[in-house]
């Protein structure tokens, strides 16, 4: 299995993942923009985040700034797009 398969794996095994993900298929946004967007709580938005980030399908843009941190899909991300949704 390549890695592809395993990281849309990763992200349709969760409701919260796949939401996220989804949530940034258009451009980097802020985990309230998301929380806003879906009516998740900020708690499973990080924790998303989070998860994604380690596995290199998302990260954050501007890393250096501790409000208004953007979030988007990696390179890695914007391949598997197509196969979530």
């Amino acid at each position: 299995m390549t890695s592809k398969y395993k990281d849309v794996g990763y992200i349709k095994i969760s409701k919260h993942r796949k939401t996220v993900f989804l949530a940034l298929k258009d451009g980097p946004k802020m985990p309230s923009e998301i929380v806003q967007e879906t009516t998740m709580r900020m708690d499973d938005v990080s924790r998303a985040l989070r998860a994604m980030d380690n596995k290199g399908i998302v990260s954050c843009v501007n890393p250096e700034m501790k409000k208004g941190r953007l979030y988007a899909l990696t390179s890695n991300g914007k391949k598997i797009i197509n196969d979530i949704k």
